[in-house]
Order: structure tokens, then sequence, then C-alpha cells
């Protein structure tokens, strides 16, 4: 067996050229797959940490039927006395920290101008422990206790021209009591600071403002629209949904996880990387193509050697097994380069990342990440890839393979 490796390994290069061009084809598509799929899983993972950290913490407990209006928010069904749900439920040692927030729809109202928006009152006691908003303000400050401010998303402000220190109306229907029609209330804040967290949604739409203020103007006493709760790791998602599911007042919450209320972003990103799959499919094809190109015409080539080796009674399963070590070398070969080239790349992108900014500017991507694109460069990835290529590889040299081991002796020998 060892003279048949050393026999495939040496007719590999019996064409330089045709081997070096072989070689060339697999390092690129290797390369091509670690690249982008280390694109693809830091971006996915990049967007899945900002929105856990700016948007949905890594679950939220409604009330049954408060996303149900048309509106997306029926502020009669609220969560009353949210301290002792919170209290409760971070008892649970999986649960790090929880915050209530009410969110609500409004109209932003700044000199003439109007526009739909999204307000959220946050605990700034707690809130901080669950979210990262406070990393994000660009401009002017965070909010403090006793304010009577808002924070504001950057494309929502700059849609309006808004500097921290100016002054907007925040229009909203608040609370009804009983039968009565929602009254609309109107807030004249002060824009204490610009955020940026990369998230269309948060950035163009959301504005934030102290709970307490909120829970006083939509007359919401000691009452919260959700509790968003983050854990202390990610891995036990789905035992924390269960365990409050089973300790919640049955028919009366709801518990979404950031998976359920991410799903049109899961969508997006599971339908780009099947696209970049199938991109990076059509590359595999051609490159086996080329493999299966370089094998037949090394058997052309060769006729009259493969006779001489069945002559001199090379059985056919090791005439097939020598071309398939031949594509195997080649692939493996190929592949090392382009998976080590590749990791090379993803690594550098893990590390210093790609600047959004300079290359797209304020162009939507449609994914929630800011500043810069982070690759993600993992063992699991570098295995796969040098598996996969090698696999192709042999698959691809299957046929010149049998066709070899099929020639008889005589017939081959008259090429000589």
């Amino acid at each position: 067996m060892a003279e048949l490796y050393k026999l495939a390994f040496r007719n590999v290069f019996r064409n330089r050229r045709r081997s070096i061009i072989t070689l060339s084809a697999i390092a690129l598509g290797l390369l091509s797959l670690v690249v982008t799929q280390g694109m693809m899983n830091g971006l996915g993972k990049q967007s899945e940490l900002n929105i856990i950290n700016y948007d949905t913490g890594h679950l939220k407990i409604y009330r049954i039927g408060f996303t149900d209006d048309n509106a997306g928010f029926d502020l009669e069904k609220t969560i009353t006395d949210p301290g002792g749900i919170v209290t409760e439920l971070e008892r649970l040692p999986e649960i790090k920290a929880a915050t209530g927030r009410i969110i609500f729809p409004a109209l932003v109202i700044h000199r003439g101008e109007s526009m739909p928006a999204i307000a959220t009152g946050i605990d700034l006691k707690n809130d901080g422990r669950v979210f990262s908003l406070a990393e994000t303000v660009t401009e002017g400050r965070f909010l403090k206790p006793g304010d009577k401010g808002v924070l504001v998303g950057e494309k929502l402000a700059n849609v309006f021209g808004i500097k921290p220190g100016d002054e907007i109306i925040l229009q909203a229907r608040t609370r009804a009591e009983a039968d009565e029609i929602s009254p609309i209330q109107a807030l004249d804040l002060e824009v204490v600071g610009i955020i940026s967290t990369g998230n269309p949604k948060i950035d163009g739409l959301n504005l934030f403002l102290p709970l307490s203020l909120t829970q006083e103007s939509m007359r919401m006493p000691n009452m919260v629209t959700d509790i968003s709760l983050r854990l202390s790791s990610l891995r036990f998602l789905a035992r924390v949904e269960k365990e409050i599911n089973s300790r919640l007042a049955p028919g009366e919450f709801e518990v979404n996880t950031w998976i359920d209320l991410a799903q049109s972003f899961l969508s997006l990103h599971r339908l780009k990387k099947t696209g970049s799959m199938i991109f990076l499919a059509i590359f595999v094809i051609i490159t086996a193509v080329g493999i299966v190109n370089t094998m037949l015409m090394a058997s052309f080539e060769r006729t009259n050697e493969i006779g001489m080796m069945a002559a001199l009674g090379m059985k056919a399963k090791e005439i097939r097994r020598l071309f398939l070590l031949e594509g195997g070398i080649l692939g493996a070969m190929g592949s090392g380069i382009g998976v080590f080239i590749g990791s090379i790349i993803t690594y550098l992108g893990e590390v210093y990342g790609i600047d959004l900014t300079a290359i797209y500017g304020d162009v939507d991507m449609g994914y929630p990440i800011r500043g810069y694109w982070y690759t993600d460069l993992t063992v699991g990835l570098v295995i796969s890839s040098l598996l996969f290529g090698i696999i192709i590889s042999v698959l691809a040299s299957y046929y010149p393979a049998q066709r070899a081991a099929r020639k008889e002796p005589t017939e081959a020998l008259r090429h000589v």
C-alpha cells in the first residue's frame, strides 16, 4: 500500500502545469468557501448579539393579546405588579437579570413636522443589566433618573435634524380606563442623546424615555407591557422558557424567545446564506469538472502504462485505487492551500473587521450590525471545509479511475 501512495504522489506531478492549474482551482474554491462561510457566520452571530443586546433580550414575557392589536400594542393587556414577577424570575439560577418596559406607538413632532415612531419606557435601574443601550450613545448622554428627556435613534434624528438639547413633542394615546376612549397625551421632551445601534428598526423608529415618566404619562402606574430577561448562557434558552411557562398563570402570559421575535431577520439570513451556498456550489461543480478532466487526460496519456501494470499482475481494484489516490492527493493539497489562505483571511476579518461605513456609507444592508463587520472562524469550519474539498476531489476522480481500471491489458498494450 505504501508503494501505491508513492506511485500516486509521483504521478500527480508528471504534468506539472495541469496539476498546478487543478490545484489552483481547488484552492480557490476552498478559499472562497472558508471566507464566505466565515463572513456569513460572523454576520449572523453579530446580528444575533445586536438583536439580543438592544432589542429583545433572551426572552420576553407579554400578557396574551398584547401584540394582537392592529397597531401592534394593546395597552389594556399590561403586566401589573411587574416587580413581584421579576423577583420571582430572578430566583431561577439561569436568569441573570430581568427588567420591565413599556412600549407604545407614538407620533414625534418637531418644528411642524411629524412622523410615527415606537416609544419605549425603560427602567433606568435594571435596564442596563439586560440591554446595552448606554454603550450606543453617539451624541449627548444617556438618560438619568429624574430626566424629562428622551433618547432618539440616529436615523430618526436625522430625518428631523434633531440634536441633543432640542425639544420634541411626543404624542400618544394613553391607557384607557373601563369603557372610555383612550385620551391623547402630548409630552414636551428634551432630546438628551442620540443612539446608534446598527439595528435599522431601532435607529429609524425608536426612542426611549424613563419608565417612571412613561408610567405617569401613559396612566400605567406600576404596570409594564413586557418583561425582558437575560440568561447566564444561551444554552439554557429552551429550559428557562419551559420553566417560566410552568410558573406563570396559564392562559394569562406568553413567553417568546429572541428566536421567536426575530423570525423576519432569521428568514432573511437563511435566504442570503442559501444564495451564497448556491454560488459556491456552482464554483465547486466547475472545480470538480476540472478534476475529472485532469484525471481523464492522465488515464488517456498513461494507457500503455496501465496495460503494463495490468500485465504485470496489478488488479483492477488497485488501478482504481491508484487513480483515486491521485485525485485525493490533488484534493488534499489544493484544499489544504485554499483552507490555509482562507483561514488567514477570515482570521484577519475576525480581528480587524470590515469597515462598513467606508464601503456602504449609510446604505441599509438589512442586517442589524453597526460599524464593523467581523467574520467568525471556527475549528469546525476549517475541518469541514478541508474534508469537503478532499471528498469532492475523490468523488470527481471516481469515473476516470473506473475507466482506467476497466481497460483490458491486451487492448491497452496496443498503444505502446
